[in-house]
């Protein structure tokens, strides 16, 4: 069994923290609502550490903005939706070796892939929280509205910390 390091516990614990913020408290306006940031930093977790740390990050992180928001009843299908949309992205990003380019089209599918799952997981999970499938289907055009403010939030921040070298830091 592999040892966990404290670099690799304080990088884990860092993203978990940063996905609970950008899920909690970072809250961008639309029609009908608003839409958080957190599936962009499960996003930049799994492009720049890898999987296991998208899944850490976006799973935990924003499972626990959940439990400590009034929308606990969210925390289980969150935690499991997070979990396969990060093992479904870093899937896709890993399939040969680390992402080398952010532009490619690789990174995009698998982006796209991440956002198919996002709004295809909360509508079905609405559907049975709710018991209702049409207010189910009602929220699916604000979930895809919701994962274009992220892919845009992720490739903003991802040319940021690509320019900073940020995953040199962490050497796995």
């Amino acid at each position: 069994m592999k040892k966990t390091n404290i670099k690799n516990l304080t990088l884990a614990g860092l993203l978990i923290a940063l996905t609970y913020v950008a899920t909690a408290f970072i809250k961008i306006p639309i029609p009908f609502g608003y839409v958080n940031l957190g599936f962009s930093f499960l996003l930049i977790a799994t492009y720049f550490f890898g999987t296991k740390n998208g899944l850490i990050a976006g799973s935990i992180g924003s499972a626990l903005a959940d439990l400590l928001s009034p929308y606990a009843i969210w925390a289980i299908p969150t935690f499991a939706i997070k979990c396969i949309i990060a093992l479904t992205v870093g899937t896709i990003l890993y399939k040969k070796g680390a992402p080398k380019k952010l532009n490619s089209v690789r990174t995009a599918v698998a982006v796209l892939a991440g956002s198919l799952i996002h709004v295809i997981g909360y509508t079905a999970a609405t559907a049975i929280i709710e018991g209702n499938l049409y207010s189910a289907l009602a929220t699916a055009p604000l979930l895809a509205l919701e994962c274009i403010v992220n892919t845009i939030a992720f490739y903003a921040l991802a040319v940021v910390l690509r320019r900073t070298r940020i995953s040199e830091l962490y050497q796995k």
